[in-house]
């Protein structure tokens, strides 16, 4: 009597499992396989696997990054903008308000980086 064996492939894989697969990419290849396919995109938005991204907040225009789903675990955020140090910070209260507004939702939140012109936008 013949065993018939069965056929595996990938995408046969469960979710969890290709998740743990995903954890052993270096970064740009975890960027990489988001791109295969919509399926790997969604697994790839797992905020498991992006804890190490560190995100770069220039403006309120910035601010939707801190919604995607990838980045609800951050740890380290970089602030500021690239404004010219003789020209006067594109920040406003209102940008600041709405900001930290945003923080809340970040738990995991650990550190915030100020770009170089952080502190003039402060004052």
């Amino acid at each position: 009597m013949a065993l018939k064996m069965s056929q595996t492939t990938i995408a046969n894989l469960p979710e969890e499992m290709m998740i743990k697969i995903f954890e052993l990419l270096p970064p740009q290849d975890l960027k990489s396989v988001m791109l295969v396919c919509k399926e790997w995109e969604e697994m790839g938005e797992d905020p498991t696997l992006w804890t190490w991204a560190r995100v770069t907040v220039k403006s309120r225009e910035d601010f939707h990054k801190l919604n995607f789903r990838r980045f609800q675990f951050v740890q380290e955020l970089e602030i500021g903008d690239d404004c010219d140090v003789y020209k006067d910070c594109q920040w406003t209260e209102e940008d600041w308000i709405e900001l930290f507004k945003v923080f809340v939702n970040l738990h995991a939140l650990t550190k915030l980086n100020p770009l170089d012109c952080f502190w003039d936008c402060i004052r």
